[in-house]
């Protein structure tokens, strides 16, 4: 029996080491053909501290803090009515925090375009890749993203490094959170591609607007066709064209018709995919899906709003970013439990007060038959000592 045992564990030891060859060599032949988006939230190291020299490939963090975002070290903090967040952001500390991390490059990364996107980082957030400045971005509440291609091109490991400043309070006239409170992502595309947001669709009875913006590699390429098709929830294509496009640094308009389209409303919100397939010299080289509603809307005056021919009363709530306890890195699930509450209640429409919120809330709200008011900036002038108004969102525009 004995014998059988550790025989058993002998075949079990060699499969093992057989799957994860077999794994490992599969890692490395993969090959990206068009587009992949790769989530970077784990494993992120921390301090709250304002480190200099912390940007630097070889600074010793292995004593700082692991965490996964999104994160808010405010939430994480003692309420204490000395911090200088003051009542109007929660009596929680703000200050500067730093985030870490180092990976390996994958070939699979080699001779593409390589982005390190973030969600949200609030605020005045500056990004090293290799002790390489990408750049800085003071406003907290927006999206952004740097291109890393020549630093994947050029070396095994990059270590990034974050810098957050939410030292000037208040900040807001609100809570706001501190740190890298929404998701980071890795993309890696070809070098021709479908531009960063560069699908934008409108509709009007079942007539759907597309148009389409590139990134070439250089202005040479020629020889290219979008193909754009709208799928329905089932997959089916129910409308489709293809373009030939003569000058890829200029965008492309197209119109295609759905017969009878599912029309999209806060009771019945049916999305529709649209799909956008980009080749150059026959060859697939980009594919992104958009998801989108067909609805028909107009503001008459005296009766307010009409979706699809029928007069809709917005009953409508404000909504901050934060989620009580949760701080500012609300988790997926928080959200869509949130806003399906709203909907129990009756609510149809959110005004985000008074920033843009998370991509994944406008996509959960497209979903669920929520309309959404959205709000850029809390006001053009200064309204908090410190907020963004105050220091970068000048009348003549310097920042914005």
């Amino acid at each position: 029996m004995l014998k059988q045992i550790k025989n058993i564990k002998i075949s079990l030891v060699l499969f093992s080491l057989l799957y994860l060859c077999l794994v490992g060599c599969k890692e490395e032949s993969s090959t990206i053909e068009t587009r992949l988006r790769t989530s970077f939230d784990a494993d992120w190291k921390f301090i709250q501290e304002n480190i200099k020299g912390a940007e630097v490939v070889g600074f010793n963090d292995a004593n700082w803090q692991t965490v996964n975002v999104p994160h808010d070290w405010s939430i994480e903090g003692e309420y204490d009515e000395s911090n200088p967040m003051g009542a109007q952001c929660g009596y929680l500390p703000a200050g500067f925090g730093w985030y870490r991390k180092t990976i390996d490059v994958p070939s699979s990364w080699k001779g593409k375009q390589v982005e390190i996107a973030f969600d949200g980082v609030f605020m005045n957030s500056t990004v090293w890749a290799n002790g390489v400045k990408l750049g800085n971005r003071p406003y907290g509440w927006v999206s952004f993203a740097y291109d890393i291609s020549d630093i994947a091109d050029s070396t095994d490991q990059i270590t990034f490094a974050v810098h957050v400043d939410n030292d000037k309070q208040p900040s807001a006239r609100w809570y706001t959170g501190s740190g890298i409170y929404a998701h980071t992502w890795i993309d890696v595309k070809n070098k021709t591609n479908i531009a960063r947001d560069g699908i934008f669709v409108t509709t009007k009875g079942g007539q759907v607007f597309v148009e389409t913006e590139f990134a070439p590699e250089n202005k040479d390429v020629k020889n290219a066709v979008l193909v754009t098709s709208i799928l329905d929830k089932s997959g089916v294509v129910v409308a489709s064209s293809e373009e030939k496009i003569e000058n890829l640094n200029t965008a492309t308009k197209i119109e295609l018709a759905i017969s009878n389209p599912n029309r999209w409303s806060t009771e019945t919100p049916y999305l529709y995919t649209l799909k956008s397939e980009l080749l150059v010299n026959n060859k697939l080289v980009d594919v992104v899906k958009t998801k989108f509603g067909v609805r028909d809307i107009e503001w008459i005056a005296e009766t307010g709003m009409w979706i699809n021919g029928e007069n809709v009363k917005l009953q409508g709530v404000c909504n901050h970013q934060d989620a009580g306890a949760l701080g500012a890195a609300v988790p997926d699930k928080i959200l869509r439990f949130r806003i399906q509450q709203l909907k129990d209640m009756g609510v149809n429409a959110i005004r985000t007060s008074h920033n843009p919120q998370t991509p994944i809330f406008y996509e959960l709200c497209d979903e669920m038959g929520m309309l959404v008011m959205d709000e850029i900036f809390d006001g053009w002038m200064k309204k908090a000592k410190n907020d963004y108004g105050a220091h970068f969102l000048i009348s003549g525009g310097r920042k914005i």
